[in-house]
């Protein structure tokens, strides 16, 4: 791995997922440590779905942002390890995205365009996972 050099576009599409994986963090923390002000600002669906959210899910969406940006840091240090991680995020999200729609029915109180940004963040999820699996064909990751 040492000497195998790696194309410009691996450490562009790296960058890109670590500040990606930032900006899903930032969200987490912001929305895990909303004051009850912060709280009563939001829309009425948005509200009750956070109110309502159970542990489980809170700790699928940790899961899903925290795995995600320890996969990106790894494949920046072109660790393997990206691939197992970012697996990890994806079922994560994916669990964390399915009580917002079978608990919380968010596709009912906000309608379907609730599913778009959760849509793009589970491709992204897919897309990340893809990029770590063929960067370890390609040899570009140990």
């Amino acid at each position: 791995m040492a000497g195998l050099r790696v194309p410009g576009w691996y450490w562009a599409v790296a960058v890109i997922l670590l500040l990606w994986s930032l900006a899903g963090v930032g969200a987490f923390g912001a929305q895990v440590s909303m004051s009850p002000q912060q709280l009563a600002a939001l829309p009425e669906a948005q509200r009750n779905a956070f109110s309502i959210m159970p542990t489980w899910a809170w700790t699928a969406y940790g899961i899903a942002t925290v795995g995600a940006l320890a996969a990106a840091i790894c494949l920046l240090l072109r660790r393997n390890w990206a691939t197992p991680l970012y697996a990890i995020s994806l079922i994560a999200v994916v669990a964390q995205f399915s009580w917002s729609f079978a608990g919380a029915k968010l596709h009912e109180t906000v309608g379907p365009e609730a599913a778009i940004f959760p849509a793009f963040i589970i491709a992204m999820g897919a897309v990340s996972l893809w990029f770590a699996r063929f960067s370890g064909k390609c040899g570009w990751l140990a």
